[in-house]
């Protein structure tokens, strides 16, 4: 479907306003089939992820730039500089967590009356803070489970013994990581105070929570003022992770939970929400209990199923950040549940790691690998690989063999630091506090 808003910036001669997407990364190369297809012209950023998307034939121009995680002032001037040339950019598009909350504190006003397509700033940080969220979600009835803060000089046994075993400990920083782990969970007291002495220091709060039983269900949705417009709900098979943390590699579309769907429309109408996210929530498949984890105010790592799926999201996005009323999709498939879908490079990259830590040995790895065999085999989508488009996923596959075919795509090109003395004029104010 034609997008509303191409519509509005067509001249009537076949030209397509071009949209800009940040953070390159598996769900940029969904976005841009689908905007792409809805009559924009695709220019992606090369950087903050895997750099493979420009590959695509849906991608009309790469453009490179500073990186985000080292080098934000230089990103800001590249970025103004950039969009002043450009007239033909209409929109700027943030795919990654990292570039989501650089756009929410450095840049929220755009050169040129370029249109950001992004949750608003104090949306992005309230969500980014995992524990104010938790407290909105006990405030809408949304259930929790019990949780605490870690801090350098804070009790933290205490703490930890009030949240109860097992525990699922988080960095509350966007971005943040153990060890390249989003989260670790702790089984026993001895796990835990060790945990303690490893990871709690200065400027590294770290969220505490019990862990739920069963496993993760997000529920993909774009909002109005606070009201769903559309909400797809998957269930997560298994993660890059042995443990179940991490990303998913293996999920199903599932039928629409109603519980679900209650606490997501709790929530996002205490937000006043406006645009694209995730809600995660973890559900016991015996008791139908349920938990609230957090809400991505973002694209999601799997975007690509709801794109799959006809919902048009990433198109309903644009649409509302220029406030208008987004045409619904045409194509959703009419059966919701039961469609299966894989990361087959996320799945072999966590066997590499798991095998890198000694975490499982020969028959452990014979096992993994079967079961990415399986799921690949019959996944009915796949997140990046496409026979209409197969170059950008080769090329993914192509640069882990040959380290050196990344140096030909630019993506590894080291800028120089920039300083604050380096933003034009027309940048206006200083980059405002950090919201989390």
């Amino acid at each position: 479907m034609i997008s509303v808003a191409t519509k509005l910036f067509s001249d009537g001669k076949d030209s397509r306003p071009s949209i800009l997407l940040l953070g390159n990364y598996r769900p940029a190369l969904a976005v841009a089939r689908g905007l792409r297809d809805a009559g924009y012209r695709i220019v992606m950023g090369k950087r903050g992820g895997e750099g493979f998307s420009e590959y695509s034939r849906f991608v009309d121009e790469a453009w490179d730039h500073p990186p985000v995680e080292t080098d934000v002032v230089g990103l800001q001037v590249a970025l103004t500089k950039f969009l002043s040339e450009r007239e033909d950019i209409q929109f700027v598009l943030p795919i990654s967590e990292p570039f989501v909350m650089f756009f929410a504190e450095r840049m929220q006003t755009l050169p040129g009356g370029v249109t950001l397509v992004s949750p608003r700033a104090d949306l992005v940080k309230t969500c980014a803070d995992k524990v104010t969220m938790l407290y909105a979600a006990v405030e809408e009835d949304v259930p929790v489970l019990p949780c605490a803060v870690l801090v350098s000089d804070s009790d933290n046994v205490a703490l930890g013994r009030e949240v109860g075993l097992p525990i699922v400990a988080r960095p509350l920083s966007p971005g943040a990581k153990f060890n390249e782990k989003k989260a670790v969970i702790i089984d026993s007291w001895s796990d835990y105070q060790q945990f303690v002495s490893d990871w709690c220091k200065p400027n590294f709060p770290i969220l505490i929570q019990r862990q739920a039983v069963g496993p993760r269900v997000n529920v993909f949705f774009t909002a109005r003022e606070g009201e769903l417009i559309n909400n797809l709900q998957t269930y997560i098979r298994r993660t890059d992770s042995l443990d179940g943390t991490g990303y998913a590699v293996d999920g199903v579309t599932v039928a629409t939970s109603a519980p679900l769907l209650e606490d997501c429309e709790k929530l996002v109408r205490a937000l006043d929400y406006t645009g694209i996210g995730l809600a995660q929530f973890i559900v016991d498949p015996k008791t139908g209990e349920r938990c609230f984890l957090e809400i991505n105010p973002r694209i999601a790592g799997s975007q690509a199923i709801t794109e799959q799926m006809g919902f048009e999201m990433s198109r309903i996005a644009v649409d509302l950040a220029l406030g208008l009323d987004p045409e619904p999709p045409k194509r959703v498939r009419g059966i919701r549940s039961g469609f299966r879908y894989a990361w087959v490079y996320g799945d072999i990259r966590g066997l590499h790691t798991a095998l890198a830590r000694g975490e499982i040995g020969v028959g452990g790895a014979m096992r993994w690998a079967l079961k990415t065999s399986w799921t690949a085999l019959w996944a009915d989508h796949h997140m990046t690989w496409a026979w209409y488009d197969p170059v950008p996923t080769l090329m993914l596959f192509a640069r882990q063999l040959f380290p050196s075919l990344e140096r030909l795509s630019g993506t590894s090109v080291k800028e120089g630091q920039s300083s604050e003395a380096d933003l034009p004029v027309m940048v206006g104010e200083g980059p405002p506090a950090r919201g989390v």
